[in-house]
């Protein structure tokens, strides 16, 4: 597949996730709709672990429909190798975000930037200079890096 046709595909399953999270009735909000619909979740997991009794298989660009089928599937995404990263089913996300119901204006702390894909929404949703986001660890941190410069990426990401 063509980098255009991947990013047309993603944009074709974050659309389809939308439908998916509004019709369970996860994601009423306009805000967060348009942050889900808008912010590529698949820049913040570039890898995810699919977990088989016997081994550990990675899912990355290299198969692109099977990646991103993955990654906008509403599934818990492992990230790293050594199973103490993961990325949040998208309808806890939602509701999660719902129920947090920032106004305009309001700037949000987040502890654990994890994959960033969090922070990307929150900062779609409020403003990228509203949200800082903190995490621990290093390497999940690193997708956020990678998408830097984008509106949907917290202006302030410390890693400790």
């Amino acid at each position: 597949m063509s980098a255009a046709s991947d990013e047309d595909r993603a944009e074709k399953l974050r659309r389809q996730l939308v439908g998916e999270l509004v019709s369970g009735g996860v994601l009423p909000s306009d805000g967060w709709r348009a942050a889900v619909a808008e912010v590529p979740r698949h820049v913040f997991v570039p890898t995810f672990y699919r977990q088989t009794p016997s081994e550990q298989e990675a899912v990355d660009a290299s198969s692109p429909g099977e990646w991103l089928e993955g990654v906008y599937g509403d599934q818990l995404l492992v990230v790293s190798p050594d199973v103490k990263s993961s990325s949040t089913v998208p309808s806890l996300m939602a509701v999660m975000l719902e129920a947090l119901d920032p106004a305009d204006g309001h700037r949000i702390l987040e502890i654990g930037t994890g994959t960033g894909y969090n922070a990307a929404l929150l900062c779609h949703r409020l403003g990228d200079g509203n949200v800082v986001s903190v995490d621990i660890a290093g390497g999940p941190c690193r997708c956020c890096e990678r998408a830097s410069g984008r509106a949907w990426v917290p202006s302030s990401t410390w890693r400790g």
